[in-house]
């Protein structure tokens, strides 16, 4: 990992970096939805890099006479580092610092949305090559398959068959719902004999909150809400750092750590 410097040590006064600061985090976090569905644990600090599950059963490991000596172990779950570097122009600092230009902060911006859906696809779908899971292929969820959301009527329905099967485990709620963009969407058509949208009627059903993310492609995902079904580990909450100059400029960096924690997989109806 790179060696980061605090706002204190960057070239440029507080006020500045305070500016970039708030900047980044009020789009981060205007933007994503696995916090917004799930509850989070943490932050624990940055150098925590894992989290164990509960022990389980591996095999007996020596047996003498009538006793057996059994081996548990409990896994644990790597909680990666997600990063973002961006630069601004040195004559654009020192032109906001004189007071006398606007504030270009559009790299600082997309690094802000590039991080966010980074966490968002951890969240959900987790990493292949770290061998972490999120919480749409996480082994043991529940699976429905949806109807044509272009019919009226459809999502409402198949949202209830989704709240049936959480229930059907003695789940009962509240729920909380995650959807693709074009999923979500679909909700703003309107009932012509009600007035209202499919939306607001989903609202009364489920009440932990109906979130849109792009990390989802297609359908989405209904969770039981709460931290003791699913969870977002935090090890270092999003933060800005000063790496130092660059050509003609300043690099800084946005990063975090994290990972999804499904304790029980039953509260997890993954929409497909």
């Amino acid at each position: 990992m790179r060696s980061y410097l605090p706002g204190s040590d960057a070239p440029f006064g507080q006020e500045i970096f305070a500016v970039i600061q708030n900047t980044v985090l009020e789009v981060a976090k205007g933007q994503l939805g696995g916090r917004r569905l799930l509850e989070v644990e943490g932050p624990y600090g940055l150098g925590h890099k894992s989290f164990g599950l509960m022990d389980r059963p591996v095999g007996e490991q020596a047996q003498v006479g009538g006793a057996v000596a059994r081996l548990k172990s409990a896994p644990t779950v790597p909680i990666p580092l997600l990063e973002a570097t961006f630069e601004l122009g040195i004559r654009e600092v020192a032109g906001y610092e004189q007071g006398q230009a606007p504030f270009d902060l559009e790299p600082a911006v997309m690094a802000a949305i590039a991080m966010a859906r980074a966490e968002d696809l951890l969240v959900f779908q987790g990493n292949d090559q770290l061998g972490l899971k999120g919480i749409t292929n996480y082994p043991g969820v529940q699976s429905l398959g949806l109807g044509d959301w272009n019919v009226m009527g459809q999502p409402v329905e198949d949202i209830i068959k989704a709240v049936g099967m959480l229930e059907a485990k003695s789940l009962l709620g509240p729920y909380a719902l995650a959807l693709s963009p074009a999923n979500y969407d679909v909700l703003f058509r309107r009932y012509q004999e009600a007035a209202m949208l499919q939306l607001q009627h989903l609202r009364e059903i489920v009440t932990a909150g109906i979130v849109k993310s792009p990390a989802l492609s297609a359908g989405g995902v209904l969770v039981a809400a709460g931290r003791p079904f699913a969870s977002i580990v935090l090890g270092q909450d999003l933060t800005l750092g000063f790496v130092g100059p660059k050509d003609t400029g300043y690099e800084l960096v946005i990063y975090e750590s994290l990972a999804t924690r499904v304790s029980v997989p039953d509260a997890v109806v993954v929409l497909t």
